[in-house]
């Protein structure tokens, strides 16, 4: 999915996942030999509410922003053409 997302995405355009997911599981997805963007990352805390206050959860939401690299872009076009 994520390198479908890379392909249609224009160079130096941005893709922003959210997730609740930790870091560790969501890096891997974003990053392979077919992805060649920086991956930044954010969080933010989550506002508790008393329901789920017995239920083990990440206090955290998780940004991911992966900025599609235009030097990498323009060097492959200009080794093709």
């Amino acid at each position: 999915m994520v390198q479908g997302i890379y392909r249609v995405l224009k160079p130096g355009r941005v893709y922003i996942l959210v997730s609740y997911g930790m870091p560790d599981t969501r890096v891997g997805n974003l990053k392979n030999k077919f992805l060649n963007w920086p991956i930044e990352q954010a969080r933010i805390p989550k506002v508790f509410l008393d329901q789920f206050a017995n239920v083990e959860l990440s206090q955290y939401h998780y940004f991911f922003i992966c900025t599609k690299n235009i030097e990498y872009y323009i060097k492959r076009n200009s080794l093709i053409q």
